[in-house]
């Protein structure tokens, strides 16, 4: 148990909310391992509980958790709400996540060398320009930014002009075992959803966002279905676009390859049943849906941004596109539809590579910061 001044380390994670992203995801593996390492962990969520499995797996694993029921848009009473709960929790690091660090403005002047910033997108896609002047600010007076990716340590250095000694770099972290499945899951899974066991089916995990260019991959997929018609694509997520991807799926005529899923709580059985995980977003930082389909021994096909460069080597573990880029998106997913050999070996090495994802060792390099913060 780490302890300073003979009390156990407390730690705030900060977090606008807890959908379903990746963000969000992390926060709550890592509050969770933080937990059973003897750390006091709680979690402030600036808007109200949301009834998901990620509310769930707080409740089921006894995680601390306040909720400040948030309006939206710039809600300055917030400010006054974390600090109270600070005064109440007392905690020796406050961790905050995405634009939380202008509701932190009081502690960036008073203990900003006690706060720690996970910044999980492109320094220059995490926040408005607005935030970033509040961000730079942070940063200059000591607030300690954690790059995810060093494709995001870069776009730090970029955007605030930080030296890279004063940027730690801890990649996210997943809980591996739910994605450890045998290959029987596969077809009980397909059975049980009404997919055919020799049809090919390539599966895309994350918000309905323009982030993630589902037009591209709609497009893309278009071309695979017009040379190989035993090819489905699955589309895990929710968001703002839905009714436009729908109606995207009806212009193609793909109503009978493509299929919405809307929010799932069964990812690792959705990746078990499919046979490749593709990506093709515009930007990204280093997505946990990847990791989770490389846990899952899926090939990965996904566009060269962000941090994914750094997890996926084309020919070892998946291939690389380039974005915006439909028809090499197309080859790509053609590629692996057809040669089966191909698409186990780069599955069985992305699993391999996978173990080094641990939310473990997560935790573990993010205590040996919070030691560091607490020693100074």
């Amino acid at each position: 148990m780490l302890e300073r001044a003979g009390e156990c380390l407390r730690v705030m994670q900060i977090i606008p909310n807890l959908g379903l992203g990746g963000a969000e995801k992390m926060v709550i593996q890592l509050s969770a391992e933080l937990k059973s390492r003897g750390v006091d962990v709680r979690i402030t969520s600036l808007f109200a509980r949301e009834e998901n499995a990620n509310s769930q797996y707080i409740q089921e694993n006894n995680i601390d958790i306040r909720y400040l029921d948030k309006k939206m848009g710039l809600d300055i009473g917030v400010v006054r709400h974390i600090s109270d709960e600070i005064k109440d929790f007392k905690p020796v690091v406050l961790h905050s996540h995405r634009y939380c660090i202008k509701y932190l403005t009081p502690y960036i002047f008073t203990r900003p060398k006690q706060v720690v910033h996970t910044v999980h997108n492109l320094a220059s896609r995490e926040v408005g320009k607005l935030d970033q002047r509040v961000h730079n600010l942070a940063f200059k007076r000591g607030v300690t930014p954690v790059a995810i990716a060093e494709r995001i340590r870069e776009s730090l250095r970029e955007v605030y002009g930080l030296e890279e000694s004063r940027i730690p770099l801890i990649p996210n972290g997943i809980n591996l075992r739910p994605f450890d499945h045998d290959n029987d899951i596969r077809d009980e899974w397909r059975e049980r959803e009404g997919i055919p066991a020799e049809d090919t089916v390539f599966v895309c995990v994350g918000r309905l966002t323009r982030q993630k260019n589902h037009n591209m991959l709609l497009d893309a997929f278009r071309k695979v279905v017009d040379r190989l018609n035993n090819c489905l694509l699955l589309i895990v997520g929710e968001g703002e676009l839905r009714s436009e991807i729908y109606n995207k799926v009806e212009e193609l005529n793909l109503q009978a390859h493509v299929k919405l899923l809307g929010l799932r709580s069964d990812i690792p059985e959705v990746l078990a049943g499919s046979d490749v995980f593709v990506m093709s977003s515009d930007w990204e930082g280093n997505p946990l849906s990847v990791m989770e389909a490389m846990a899952a021994g899926r090939s990965v096909i996904a566009t060269a941004v962000g941090g994914i460069p750094e997890i996926i080597s084309t020919g070892e573990t998946g291939l690389l596109v380039s974005p915006q880029q439909p028809r090499e998106l197309t080859e790509a997913m053609l590629t692996l539809a057809q040669d089966n050999e191909f698409r186990r070996v780069t599955g069985r090495r992305a699993k391999a590579y996978a173990q080094q994802f641990s939310a473990e060792v997560m935790a573990e390099r993010y205590i040996s910061l919070y030691e560091k913060i607490v020693q100074s």
